[in-house]
């Protein structure tokens, strides 16, 4: 029997020495997608989403959420031409009549993150002015509806999205790789350790955007 030298060369490459212990590839990808603690709780059964101008069911919810997906990402775009990040949670909102309708789209610099957080984004400003939003901190306590901010860079949150009633994040993206709206898991390392807190809709008739859900 011939030795198997080009099997085991290439298992060999595919090890990686990580401190005292050697780490397959294989088991780098299993610890990766091990779930993360402090995920979103499962969305009970007739939740629905509320604020003083509609309820929505939570299934309902979805059903308009999936009809976004692959929209293309345009700059301030809030319609199914397309929608950046901001424009993908109004539009979403609008269409189900959680927000009104009169909410016209304000003018933005494509790169308003340099200089602002999204607390400050003239769109999002514009919704708290509108509407009642409660800040949750605790990803925990997050549930389908809830919009979810992202930080990049020194730590600005500059990207928005919305939790799914399947616990995903959806959400426009712009670049190479995507150009449009898509569902991410929220446990994926690269957006779990960018959320920084989330606000949701509330039936208040004042706002409460500067309190939190746990208290914080």
């Amino acid at each position: 029997m011939g030795c198997n030298c080009n099997r085991r060369a290439k298992n060999l490459k595919r090890t990686a020495t990580n401190g005292r212990r050697t780490t397959t590839l294989a088991q780098r990808r299993a610890e990766l997608n091990k779930p993360i603690e402090g995920q979103p709780s499962a969305t009970p059964v007739g939740y629905v989403i509320a604020s003083p101008y509609a309820l929505v069911a939570a299934d309902d919810y979805q059903k308009e959420l999936d009809t976004w997906l692959s929209v293309p990402f345009r700059h301030m775009g809030q319609n199914i031409n397309g929608v950046d990040c901001i424009g993908l949670v109004l539009a979403v909102y609008k269409q189900l009549g959680l927000i009104p309708e009169d909410l016209n789209p304000v003018e933005y610099s494509r790169q308003w993150y340099l200089t602002d957080n999204i607390d400050k984004h003239p769109a999002f400003e514009q919704l708290k002015e509108a509407i009642s939003l409660r800040r949750i901190d605790n990803p925990t306590e997050l549930m389908a509806g809830d919009i979810l901010c992202f930080a990049f860079g020194k730590g600005t949150e500059a990207h928005v999205g919305v939790l799914s009633n399947r616990g995903s994040i959806f959400h426009a993206v712009a670049g190479a790789q995507a150009d449009k709206v898509i569902e991410s898991r929220f446990d994926d390392n690269r957006w779990r350790k960018r959320f920084v807190y989330a606000y949701r809709l509330t039936t208040n008739s004042t706002s409460t955007t500067g309190t939190s859900e746990n208290g914080r």
